[in-house]
């Protein structure tokens, strides 16, 4: 009688990641129909200099809580299979790295509305805040062609390598934005930099630490 075949669970393997990447990107359909032109408005929200209405690239609630939801999907799927070393791949585990990245979020909003109160820059965070959505909206669309490789051809190690380029071009989006945002003297770089510190690299960090000892 011959044994059927073990079955490791790992990204590949999981019937559940396919379907949720396939929901993730109904999401993000359905964002675009809700409201046409919300993708390139976030390209040329990330591109340009010039001032829009304060908000997301989505104003129709539905098309706002898609974005979210794509955005936050992905995130936390990349941020699993980027830490993912060992079995089981389960999906117990995706979310729980949702409810971890939620808390982070809202520690950020806390965060940074207590940083834009205190130096008055309000105004400034409200038009970054837009600015903040595309350019997270557009890394989002880059991450989601890199997550559709990895469950295809599962080279966990190559997807160390290719999330890394996107990773820094949200990093130097960021700065970019920030400095066109905020810069109006050499006392404003101390705001960037503690913007930079307590309410980016800290939470960002903290997040990965935290998804890191679950997996």
């Amino acid at each position: 009688m011959i044994s059927p075949e073990i079955r490791i669970s790992s990204p590949v393997s999981e019937l559940w990641s396919t379907w949720l990447l396939l929901g993730l990107l109904l999401s993000m359909v359905i964002a675009e129909v809700v409201q046409p032109g919300t993708i390139r408005t976030s390209f040329r929200m990330v591109f340009s200099r010039q001032e829009r209405t304060y908000g997301d690239s989505a104003t129709s609630v539905v098309s706002t809580l898609c974005l979210n939801i794509y955005r936050i999907g992905i995130i936390a799927f990349v941020l699993y299979i980027t830490l993912y070393t060992r079995p089981p791949f389960s999906i117990i585990t995706f979310l729980k790295i949702i409810g971890i990245l939620l808390i982070v979020l809202l520690i950020k909003q806390l965060i940074t509305a207590l940083v834009s109160y205190t130096f008055d820059l309000r105004r400034s965070y409200m038009l970054f805040r837009s600015q903040y959505s595309c350019l997270l909206t557009l890394i989002c669309l880059l991450l989601f062609p890199l997550a559709l490789v990895d469950l295809h051809w599962g080279h966990l190690t190559l997807m160390k390598w290719m999330v890394a380029p996107v990773v820094l071009i949200m990093l130097a989006g960021l700065i970019m934005k920030l400095v066109q945002d905020f810069y109006n003297d050499a006392k404003s770089l101390a705001y960037i930099a503690l913007y930079l510190l307590t309410v980016e690299i800290i939470p960002v960090a903290s997040a990965v630490w935290w998804v890191n000892h679950i997996i």
